[in-house]
């Protein structure tokens, strides 16, 4: 049985890589669900004040 031993730079550079695709994801997410709700609900405000 071989036990592979990944240093502390590879290790650093895959949890950097991970959070950094997870942040992309979360800020996709946030745009593209906060626009339309945002222009939504500044419609919703318009159509009272009418």
């Amino acid at each position: 049985m071989t036990i592979l031993y990944l240093g502390p730079g590879i290790a650093t550079s895959t949890i950097l890589v991970a959070i950094g695709i997870i942040a992309v994801i979360l800020v996709f997410l946030f745009t593209f669900f906060y626009y339309p709700i945002k222009r939504f609900i500044k419609k919703l405000k318009n159509s009272d004040n009418e």
